[in-house]
């Protein structure tokens, strides 16, 4: 019973390329997750999460006059602003 070397190389190559595929994808997968952890800032998690998974993304919509509002957590404890006297 003998296998010829090229078989044999060929299965130790393609085995060793589908590990190294699914390294890849953990590697890649993992990345984005930890990239999507890591990046602060909502909006940019949400851009994150719209280029990984286009269904599952919370919308960021800038304000109409076209600014992006800061969000209400940004104001924490600073109490009723009033407006400057015109």
């Amino acid at each position: 019973m003998t296998i010829d070397m090229t078989t044999a190389l060929d299965h130790l190559v393609s085995g060793t390329l589908q590990q190294a595929g699914a390294f890849a994808l953990t590697l890649i997968v993992g990345g984005a997750g930890w990239l999507y952890r890591s990046t602060p800032g909502r909006a940019a998690r949400a851009k994150l999460a719209r280029i990984l998974d286009p269904r599952r993304a919370p919308q960021v919509r800038p304000a109409p006059d076209g600014r992006r509002k800061p969000s209400t957590s940004c104001r924490r404890g600073k109490g009723r602003r009033k407006p400057p006297r015109r």
